[in-house]
Formats: C-alpha cells, sequence, structure tokens
C-alpha cells in the first residue's frame, strides 16, 4: 500500500511539473506572437504539432524539424535573444504556420519550408544577420524582416501560384537575393538607410 501511495505522489508530482512546463511556454508563445494570434492558432484544435523554442544568451542552436503527413497543420516558434545564434527549420506539409524572431547580432536563420498554403515570418532586429530561406510550394505566404545594419537576405524559391509577400529590410550594406522559378509571384521589396 506505501509503495502504491509512492507511485501515486510522484506521477502527480510529474503531471503538475508538466503542466507547469506546458504553462510557461504558453505564457511565452503569447508574449512572442501577441495575445490575437496565440488565440488564433490555439483554436485550431486540429493542429499536428506544436514547437516553441526560446533561448536566451549567445552561441544557442536551436533545430526543429515538422512534416505533416495529412492535413492536420504544425506551428514552429523559435524566439531567440543574444548574439550569434541558429535557428534551423524544415518544415513539410500544408497549412504550417512559422514564426522566428532573433534579436542580437551575427544571428542566422536556415529554412526549408515545403508544401502548400504554409505562412512564414522571419523577423532579426540587430546587426550582422543572415536569413536563409529555401521554399517549395504553392499558396504560400511569408515575410522577411531585417532591422540593423550589414545584415543578409538569401532566398531561393520554386513556387507555383503564391501570394505575394513582402521582404524590409532598413539600416545601412544591407544584401538581398532571392532567385524564383515562377516569374509571377510578386515581390514587394523594402529597404531603407537610418
Amino acid at each position: 500500500m506505501k509503495k502504491l501511495l509512492i507511485i501515486i505522489f510522484v506521477q502527480l508530482l510529474i503531471q503538475a511539473t508538466l503542466f507547469a512546463q506546458t504553462t510557461n511556454e504558453d505564457r511565452i508563445l503569447i508574449e512572442t506572437l501577441g495575445p490575437e494570434r496565440f488565440s488564433e492558432l490555439v483554436s485550431q484544435r486540429s493542429l499536428q504539432s506544436k514547437a516553441l523554442i526560446h533561448q536566451a544568451g549567445n552561441s544557442q542552436e536551436a533545430t526543429i524539424n515538422q512534416a505533416t503527413g495529412s492535413s492536420r497543420p504544425n506551428v514552429a516558434i523559435i524566439s531567440q535573444v543574444g548574439a550569434i545564434n541558429q535557428a534551423t527549420l524544415t518544415q513539410q506539409g500544408q497549412g504550417n504556420k512559422t514564426t522566428v524572431a532573433q534579436q542580437g547580432t551575427n544571428n542566422t536563420y536556415n529554412g526549408f519550408i515545403s508544401g502548400y498554403n504554409n505562412t512564414t515570418g522571419i523577423v532579426q532586429d540587430g546587426s550582422g544577420n543572415k536569413i536563409n530561406q529555401v521554399i517549395i510550394g504553392s499558396d504560400l505566404e511569408h515575410t522577411l524582416v531585417q532591422q540593423g545594419h550589414n545584415n543578409t537576405i538569401n532566398q531561393i524559391e520554386s513556387t507555383f501560384n503564391s501570394r505575394s509577400y513582402k521582404v524590409v529590410q532598413e539600416g545601412n550594406n544591407m544584401n538581398i537575393t532571392i532567385e524564383q522559378s515562377n516569374w509571377g509571384v510578386p515581390v514587394t521589396i523594402s529597404a531603407t538607410k537610418k
């Protein structure tokens, strides 16, 4: 009987710890996305999986690999604050949502997005940052934003019937390279010197 009570107590303790971790992840997610966007994502009960990584510090690495085998989408969120951080994301499937936010210097985002009806938002604030992304599929929506100096965007696209998208760079010594296999995708590029 004593062993049974100890086992039950340990299980309750583990469940309480897991609940606390989930609650903390949801709090960070709300702060990263904002309450309105968070509510929209949470209301989608048909999500296949949700991945959230929040890192503060230098020389951090975050990797998320998600593939949907059905019509249930994935959500991936990476938030990094510091210097020389690297975020790597691979998403395959349909209806996936991605948000990557990096604040600091010499940070790198590497992404591979494949499928259709996927949404991607990448924001970097700082200097010497790089966005490297490959996008394959159709009906895609993505936004790339960099603020700071000496930042670089490299994107390779092989898309059909995709929505227009936005690329914004604010600062000095900025570089943008976008290779498109479908010339029908409208791109709005905004570059501003600070």
